[in-house]
């Protein structure tokens, strides 16, 4: 598993104890459960201490799209920077997933005054603008199928699932999932696991 980056006991270090009482919740959740919803109107942020989330919003028919997958020591929620900006997104929990919850002007307070706090967050975000410019590189250059396998090899980490048992992220993606994430159909995704006689991937 990949290097926590962000913790809610890092944080917690940074608050006082009246501070920590009153704001900072550690919250778990089953796979399938909603985190946020996009009409949820959030001033917060959850970092993940355990499991794998599915970020992703609805298109105009209704139909899920996942754009990401965030792992412990990312955080999710709305930061707030955007001015004028409606925020719209919805979190899933693809597995038990426990996170902690903080006020956002908490945790942007908390960014200002610790400086080791504040080198993670920035490496936080450049990890996931790498993430979302590999994943436009790959969608332009490569075929549908290498799109598939590269997704496959990326997600080929194990997580904490029920009963104490670990799984492949990759197992955990639906079809539609892939699709979403590689920026193909269903359909395609769906021709390239039959040809490939994959069971990796389950239907939607």
């Amino acid at each position: 598993m990949r290097e926590l980056l962000l913790s809610g006991s890092m944080l917690r270090e940074c608050l006082s104890e009246k501070e920590y009482r009153k704001y900072g919740r550690k919250i778990s959740y089953c796979r399938g459960d909603f985190v946020y919803l996009p009409t949820d109107r959030l001033d917060t942020l959850f970092i993940i201490e355990r499991g794998v989330i599915k970020l992703g919003n609805y298109s105009p028919k209704g139909t899920e799209v996942t754009y990401d997958i965030v792992y412990p020591g990312e955080f999710i929620g709305n930061l707030q920077y955007l001015p004028n900006t409606i925020f719209s997104e919805f979190a899933k929990a693809l597995s038990p997933v426990e996170v902690y919850s903080y006020p956002t002007p908490l945790f942007k307070e908390v960014i200002r005054q610790d400086a080791d706090i504040a080198e993670r967050f920035h490496a936080v975000m450049a990890r996931r603008w790498c993430r979302a410019e590999t994943k436009l590189f790959v969608n332009a250059s490569l075929s549908p199928g290498e799109r598939v396998e590269q997704l496959l090899q990326q997600y080929s980490q194990k997580v904490a699932a029920e009963g104490g048992k670990f799984i492949t992220v990759s197992t955990l993606l639906t079809q539609k999932d892939i699709a979403d994430l590689t920026g193909l159909t269903r359909q395609t995704v769906a021709q390239i696991m039959r040809n490939t006689k994959s069971s990796c991937i389950k239907v939607a």
